[in-house]
């Protein structure tokens, strides 16, 4: 349904979502700030925050850019994230994520290791485990006792995309978890195609890729994989993987 919507300044007429002078090009604003004439002149400015259609009659520049923003936007991010001076409430978050980064790396460099000894290999699985499960994404429709978790790294032509935690049904077959992983990683997925270079899962330990054809929980009942562990997406080519096919080449790279 269109509801005509008078612009409170030129007069147009627009729906209600382009009523607003800012969103219709409207020959009032210019530069984002406002001019109304109503018996006299009245300058209006707009937030420069993104979507907030917020206006205010005093103008309210930021220190930092000299933009003006609202009340609500005026201790934006972008301005205050690369700079010493920040305000004094904001040293205290900044200050937790800088060493919660710290500890992260440490965190990980230890479950590398851990990884590299099959004595306490199971005990880093578990580990990795506990920190991708609340964050892993997949179909919710799978049961909760059936489902496998994994951080799933993308392949390395695609280096705006960093590893995700994903999980997929036990019952699902490797070649319909890489489907699944290569939707959730924005990766192309030729697999159908003839000549074109073939997506393979692998695994971060060893390199050692999974056949398409087996059962995501029949590997996990052979010891072929763990639950939590990090699993590569990878296209095969003669720079990727061995003559064989079968075992990828610079793990090492894998680490975003």
């Amino acid at each position: 349904d269109f509801l005509p919507v008078l612009c409170s300044l030129c007069q147009e007429t627009f729906c209600k979502d382009h009523s607003f002078p800012t969103n219709h090009s409207c020959p009032k604003v210019v530069n984002n700030v406002v001019y109304e004439t109503k018996q006299g002149t009245s300058q209006w400015f707009s937030c420069r925050a993104p979507a907030c259609k917020e206006r205010s009659a005093v103008e309210m520049l930021c220190t930092k850019c000299g933009l003006h923003f609202c009340l609500t936007h005026r201790h934006h991010d972008s301005c205050y994230a690369n700079h010493e001076d920040v305000l004094p409430w904001r040293l205290p978050k900044m200050q937790f994520a800088k060493a919660k980064k710290e500890t992260d790396k440490q965190i990980e460099e230890k479950l590398k290791a851990a990884q590299k000894d099959a004595a306490t290999r199971v005990t880093a699985n578990k580990i990795r485990l506990m920190k991708i499960k609340g964050k892993a994404v997949g179909d919710n429709k799978i049961p909760t006792t059936d489902r496998i978790f994994f951080n799933v790294h993308p392949p390395l032509n695609n280096p705006s995309q960093t590893s995700r935690p994903l999980f997929v049904a036990k019952t699902w077959t490797v070649g319909r978890s890489l489907d699944f992983f290569a939707k959730k990683l924005n990766t192309e997925n030729n697999n159908a195609k003839l000549g074109s270079p073939k997506l393979t899962i692998f695994r971060k330990e060893d390199g050692v890729s999974l056949p398409l054809d087996a059962v995501m929980g029949s590997l996990l009942q052979d010891c072929l994989l763990f639950d939590g562990e990090p699993l590569i997406l990878e296209y095969v080519t003669t720079e990727t993987v061995t003559e064989d096919s079968e075992t990828l080449l610079y793990v090492e790279k894998y680490n975003k």
